[in-house]
């Protein structure tokens, strides 16, 4: 059975984004060492920054690309990925240019304040929960939204004042608290002992494909089908099948 067309579109464009990442981290280190040691210029300077920009652009572009399948991060995924995109492109450009608009930086502030909130939500939405701990979630969706609006109305002075800063780091770290929070549920909920002696997910009950995945929320990366696996006691299910006696 063939991957169905956006995964397969989706893997190759996670595997361009990955190899981006590694040749500007390359080239970012080789021009790094130059400058050091042949002395600065400004042409070199650029290609420097330009480079380490393409190497930033790279990973939030990974991370918007890892969650692409997933239902719930369709948009964030998306919009974190053009707000990259598009954030690179006018640092980029500004560097370049040497442009002074003090509005075009303040777009390009805005741009990659929205492509980190969009990235940080993919990632949330990447956490595997149990029933439970599914509360967690929108709650820290919600921060991170609040957090980026807060954080974008202090690049366009749309609001100042001590209050507001102090508003603005309180929600920073709840956003992170959050954060680390479902990142120790994630793990917690793929180390938790089982009611059983299997633990794992051997295949997808849509696709029949093997997964080997922790019991618990799964989604099958091969048909992108969701489902929730729970491991119980056998006196907690239904009796078991006796044989025909024909």
């Amino acid at each position: 059975m063939k991957a169905p067309p956006c995964h397969a579109g989706a893997v190759k464009a996670r595997r361009i984004a990955l190899y981006s990442l590694v040749v500007s981290v390359v080239v970012a280190s080789l021009l790094a060492i130059g400058a050091i040691l042949g002395g600065s210029s400004i042409i070199s300077a650029k290609i420097l920054v330009t480079s380490i920009i393409v190497f930033a652009a790279s990973a939030s572009a990974l991370g918007a690309l890892t969650a692409w399948e997933v239902r719930g991060a369709f948009l964030v995924s998306r919009l974190g990925l053009a707000s990259t995109i598009a954030s690179a492109a006018l640092a980029i450009v500004g560097v370049w240019a040497e442009i002074g608009s003090g509005t075009y930086w303040k777009t390009w502030g805005t741009l990659v304040t929205v492509a980190l909130a969009a990235v940080y939500s993919a990632g949330i939405w990447l956490t595997r929960l149990a029933p439970r701990h599914q509360w967690l979630r929108p709650i820290a969706l919600v921060v991170t939204a609040f957090l980026a609006a807060g954080i974008a109305g202090l690049i366009w002075d749309a609001w100042n004042g001590e209050v507001v800063v102090r508003a603005i780091a309180v929600l920073a770290i709840l956003a992170l608290g959050s954060g680390a929070t479902l990142g120790a549920c994630h793990r917690l909920n793929r180390l938790a002992p089982r009611a059983a002696d299997v633990a794992e997910v051997c295949y997808c009950p849509r696709c029949a494909r093997r997964l080997w995945v922790p019991a618990g929320e799964v989604r099958c990366h091969h048909c992108n089908a969701f489902f929730f696996i729970e491991l119980r006691g056998t006196s907690e299910g239904p009796p078991p099948a006796t044989a025909d006696p024909r």
